[in-house]
């Protein structure tokens, strides 16, 4: 069964700023194969409903604008 369900405003800011972290730093390296062998082949096909890349593998970006309240 699959389902489909959305994160929470809180899960989506976390996990932006999780992954964003982590590139961040291995952008530093020489890590351009490791890093698109854990986005591609590691990340769970769900996040990619709601986030994409900006900048050549650099930065993970929501495509729904989050608001806060």
């Amino acid at each position: 069964i699959v389902r489909d369900v959305k994160p929470d405003k809180e899960a989506l800011k976390a996990f932006l700023s999780s992954a964003n972290s982590y590139l961040g730093i291995m952008k530093h390296y020489k890590t351009y194969k490791l890093i698109k062998m854990m986005i591609f082949n590691v990340l769970s096909a769900e996040w990619w409903k709601f986030v994409y890349l900006n900048g050549n593998i650099l930065k993970f970006s929501s495509k729904n604008k989050i608001v806060n309240f």
